[in-house]
């Protein structure tokens, strides 16, 4: 939206698809939750819709430091949704280790590391394409690059070592958790190397841009993979937990769908 704020109307056709799948999403939850509101969330997700909204509805009138802030609160706010399901569904209360670091993961740090992804593209982009990058960029920059690569660890950690105690899920997720693991490092080094580190930006813009979809997607495909392998080990109780993992699914498909929207520059 960043890009189209600034008068590059290119977008505007990709963004008008995104918000109409985000659309879509929201009143797929929504639904679920008027027909049983077991996780307690009727009025938050009431106040995520509401804000939404007037986000799409006014986008072309805000200006675009506005948009962003206006983004970033609501991606914070499904995050935050994102985990009271898990606690209210019991999701992440379990014996059961394997389960839990995927529960985790998928829950809690592959949403946070795709929304840091997303914002260290929309920034680095933003730079790339000016060739230069001030001290205070820089620094925003610099601690999105370290909290990235920090959360990213973790999360191949815990995967890493869930993988490890089940042959089965590691046949199933391991080549996604290389994959996204490849790139993210990449990404996280071109804007180190290129940006970050570098006192001349020659780095393309649509290059620098390409790196970071690449890991957004990945992360994606990782967390859709975990999610799958979530299900598959909770065969014997899937009939009592699929509803929880429903909405679990679909308020993070809204989460990431709006950062995508916000930062699809």
């Amino acid at each position: 939206s960043n890009a189209l704020l600034q008068g590059d109307q290119s977008f505007k056709a990709k963004l008008d698809s995104l918000a109409e799948k985000i659309n879509h999403e929201i009143k797929y939850m929504t639904d679920i939750v008027r027909q049983k509101d077991k996780w307690k969330i009727k009025d938050k997700l009431e106040t995520i819709e509401q804000q939404w909204n007037f986000i799409h509805q006014n986008l072309t009138r805000l200006e675009a430091s506005n948009s962003f802030e206006l983004h970033s609160e609501l991606i914070k706010k499904l995050l935050f949704l994102t985990h009271d399901i898990g606690d209210t569904s019991n999701v992440l209360l379990t014996q059961d280790n394997t389960y839990l670091k995927l529960a985790n993961a998928a829950l809690c740090k592959l949403p946070l590391m795709a929304e840091m992804l997303g914002q260290a593209r929309g920034m680095g982009t933003g730079v790339a394409a000016k060739g230069q990058c001030d001290a205070n960029m820089r620094v925003k920059l610099s601690y999105l690059m370290n909290t990235t690569r920090y959360v990213a660890n973790e999360v191949c950690q815990d995967v890493a070592t869930a993988l490890e105690n089940d042959a089965v899920l590691k046949k199933q997720a391991d080549s996604k958790l290389q994959a996204n693991k490849r790139s993210t490092e990449y990404f996280l080094n071109t804007l180190e190397q290129n940006i970050t580190n570098s006192s001349e930006i020659s780095l393309s813009s649509i290059d620098y841009y390409n790196a970071g979809t690449e890991a957004i997607q990945q992360t994606f495909a990782l967390l859709d993979n975990i999610t799958l392998a979530m299900k598959n080990n909770l065969q014997n109780c899937i009939k009592m937990l699929s509803r929880n993992l429903l909405i679990v699914q679909i308020t993070v498909v809204v989460s990431l769908g709006v950062l995508v929207y916000l930062y699809f520059i």
